[in-house]
């Protein structure tokens, strides 16, 4: 239980580094620091959910079968046999994968945050790096993590082919990032048009999203030329009725105000640095996604790729851009914000407490059998609800539903 209690001291502990010199100039502190945070989230072992499919998709491949039954994504497939083939087991396989996806958001912290990049960090760790790693939805995170390494190759090679080469990489992962092609087309077209007329684009397409029923009919429209059928069922519960989020929420107010402040302030935003542009353009798309998802909640895994561009223009207004008592109140706000979201999702739910890292059992030499895995947590956790939903706003705002 005592080790539950670092999903707070983490991202606190980041914060100290973003604002106390001691430890902002120590470079033994800054190594540390991550290789505590890389052993916490990517060693991670009974907590989550989705690593029950995926071993048992793995050892399905080891056992011999094609493994159809799963319906994996065939990128995804080809690292599992590429995995077995060298000897390696689940776990092992599992771990290296989180860390190259830790690593890629690592990566790009650094290279667009520069500054901020502890400030920005100690904010994605709340849900957002819970929902990703501890969650393990790991098709969807290396697809992220894909996209993220082509941001970067992109900015230094200033080649838009670059995503033509990484695209099809994280397509091949997990199918959701098919919808990047026409967002990082939006992106480009935001990217060239007057402030003017990105807002009258980027308002007409945020009203368009809020409205369920005409965003369905084209999702369902779209589905009739997906061959097996899984496309629909992803906005649908088990009932067969399509999810629903919430249209009207004090979240949905402040993103729109934060993003009021992105239009007012474009040009110096823009000017403070090569990528910002991109960045800014990004942060855009991630709204926009935030609207989707709010209307079609599936839509939630799109804006994860799109989130730590926004979280970085945001954390730059507010620290570098807007020199005012009112911002560094915004950034206060944005701190406090992210631990209230963690703390609220790892005591709603059975599945993050208490945390249990690999590593502990693996060097004990303990080989815990897969049915006393699953019910670990269930069993032992003092949060027994299973009907939580993460909030979708992870960055600003009030909490979710206020």
């Amino acid at each position: 239980m005592i080790l539950s209690l670092l999903y707070l001291l983490l991202p606190l502990s980041c914060f100290g580094a973003a604002f106390i010199k001691e430890y902002k100039n120590s470079r033994i502190w800054q190594y540390s620091l991550i290789s505590i945070i890389a052993l916490f989230f990517c060693f991670g072992y009974m907590n989550g959910v989705d690593w029950k499919e995926y071993e048992m998709f793995y050892h399905s491949l080891c056992n011999g079968s094609d493994g159809l039954y799963y319906h994996m994504d065939f990128g995804y497939l080809w690292l599992n046999v590429l995995f077995i083939n060298l000897g390696l087991s689940f776990w092992p396989f599992f771990i290296l994968l989180r860390l190259f996806c830790f690593f890629s958001l690592i990566v790009l912290l650094s290279k667009f945050a520069g500054r901020n990049f502890w400030l920005c960090l100690g904010l994605f760790i709340g849900s957002d790096l819970i929902g990703i790693m501890i969650e393990n939805a790991m098709r969807t995170t290396l697809s992220m993590a894909v996209f993220w390494l082509s941001c970067i190759a992109y900015c230094r090679l200033k080649n838009p082919t670059v995503f033509m080469i990484f695209l099809p990489i994280a397509i091949s992962l997990h199918n959701s990032a098919l919808a990047l092609i026409p967002l990082l087309l939006l992106g480009a077209i935001f990217r060239r048009l007057r402030s003017l007329y990105v807002f009258f684009l980027f308002t007409g397409l945020f009203i368009a999203f809020s409205n369920q029923a005409l965003f369905l009919d084209v999702l369902i429209y779209a589905g009739q030329f997906i061959s097996d059928g899984r496309f629909v069922k992803y906005f649908s519960n088990p009932s067969g009725r399509f999810t629903a989020g919430q249209i009207f929420s004090v979240t949905n107010i402040v993103v729109l105000f934060v993003t009021g402040l992105f239009f007012f302030y474009r040009q110096k935003i823009e000017r403070y640095s090569n990528f910002m542009p991109m960045l800014l353009s990004f942060s855009l798309i991630w709204v926009l996604a935030y609207r989707m998802s709010t209307t079609v909640p599936i839509f939630t895994r799109i804006a994860f790729y799109f989130l730590p561009f926004f979280q970085i223009t945001a954390v730059t207004l507010f620290k570098n851009i807007i020199k005012s008592n009112i911002a560094k109140i915004c950034l206060i706000a944005m701190i406090v914000h992210s631990l209230i979201v963690t703390y609220m999702l790892i005591t709603s739910n059975h599945k993050y407490v208490p945390y249990s890292n690999y590593l502990f059992y693996a060097l004990q030499g303990e080989d815990l059998s897969y049915s006393y895995r699953c019910e670990y947590n269930i069993k032992n956790s003092p949060f027994k609800s299973k009907d939580y939903t993460p909030p979708k706003s992870l960055v600003l705002g009030l909490i979710e539903g206020l």
